[in-house]
């Protein structure tokens, strides 16, 4: 992936979290796939390197910054519906 590819990643991640608002450093940003179907194959096999600048932009469409927090709890409520908090 080319400086631009990382570039684009970097900025994905500095944004604040989608679910509770907050802003913390890139390393505690992850980019999580709306629809997991639409995911690459390439991003399981060998990770955004393998990826050009325009398909880096195209999969950074798919995703929502997300803090590590609220990305655990997403997927956690994601993987049963009888785990999923009553509101």
């Amino acid at each position: 992936m080319s400086y631009r590819g990382e570039q684009l990643i970097r900025e994905a991640k500095s944004k604040p979290c989608t679910d509770c608002r907050q802003t913390f450093p890139v390393c505690c940003m992850d980019l999580h796939h709306r629809e997991p179907e639409s995911k690459r194959d390439v991003l399981r096999e060998s990770g955004w390197s393998a990826l050009s600048v325009r398909e880096v932009a195209l999969e950074l469409y798919k995703c929502d910054p997300l803090c590590a927090n609220c990305h655990r709890i997403r997927h956690w409520r994601l993987s049963d519906p009888k785990l999923r908090p009553k509101r």
